[in-house]
């Protein structure tokens, strides 16, 4: 079972935004970004389908590189929610 810190893991995903440009690149950052993780799940917020169909073929990588920064993210789950302003 994965350890979680603070409030449903916010430290975790503190940690996840301030590395994300640097896991999945900048152009991808601009479209998606970490939001919640529970019990080794990291939910990513993205905001086309078509971000959403990327990101899913390149799933067992992101959860390696994520990993590196937080231990115990074991799989992603992507929300689709097209942005209106997400302030990210």
């Amino acid at each position: 079972m994965a350890r979680q810190l603070g409030a449903e893991g916010a430290v975790e995903i503190a940690s996840l935004r301030s590395h994300w440009p640097s896991l999945v690149g900048g152009h991808v950052a601009d479209h998606c970004r970490p939001v919640k993780l529970r019990e080794g799940v990291l939910t990513v917020v993205v905001d086309h389908n078509a971000w959403a169909a990327e990101l899913r073929i390149l799933s067992a990588d992101l959860v390696k590189r994520a990993s590196s920064v937080v231990p115990g993210v074991g799989s992603i789950v992507l929300q689709v929610n097209p942005r209106s302003d997400q302030g990210w």
